[in-house]
């Protein structure tokens, strides 16, 4: 038991390692790390973190330059996904075959995985989420020269940026007032 829980911890690590040298731009490295995760996920049988590791690795290959590499690891790990019934990586894969898709000229395919993205996005009420993808569909529909969809897309996604500012300056807003209290209530005992 302790045995299997560290190996999925070490998948966990491999993958984070491997996240940090992605955004520092380490591609070489960040795969290494990515299989590394992979094999280490493998060998628990945990099937969530091989498909994590599967994601990563594909979005890896597309910003080599390889999307049809990244989007047969992103293929595969979406039905692993879909079967755990998890629907925020179901939104993020969707989204990267979409971008795949387009990397491949293939934009039929790739409006249709967007659009997937987005309806389960909003489904899931992920703010976040549906910009992200709505900003997606109105790159798809600019490259097409769909401008009047393209535009609304974009529309939606200035939209919905305003929103999630506006929720993060409230919370924001209501932690400084709670940590006002709190001090006004210290200084008074």
């Amino acid at each position: 038991q302790q045995k299997t829980g560290l190996k999925k911890d070490l998948g966990i690590v491999l993958n984070n390692v491997g996240h940090v040298n992605y955004r520092s731009g380490n591609f070489d490295i960040a795969l290494t790390f990515f299989y590394q995760a992979l094999e280490a996920n493998i060998q628990d049988g945990d099937e969530r973190g091989i498909a994590a590791s599967k994601v990563n690795i594909g979005t890896v290959y597309r910003s080599m330059g390889e999307a049809k590499r990244a989007l047969e690891y992103h293929l595969e790990s979406l039905s692993v996904i879909q079967k755990f019934n998890d629907k925020f990586g179901e939104v993020n894969t969707l989204r990267s075959i979409a971008q795949d898709y387009l990397e491949l000229k293939q934009v039929d395919k790739a409006t249709s995985f967007a659009i997937k993205s987005l309806k389960l996005a909003q489904e899931m009420g992920s703010l976040s989420e549906e910009k992200n993808t709505a900003g997606l569909l109105a790159e798809i529909y600019s490259i097409v020269g769909n401008f009047k969809e393209s535009a609304k897309y974009y529309k939606i996604e200035s939209r919905l940026k305003d929103s999630i500012f506006s929720i993060e300056k409230v919370e924001y807003l209501g932690r400084m007032q709670a940590a006002f209290e709190i001090e006004n209530k210290a200084k008074e005992n």
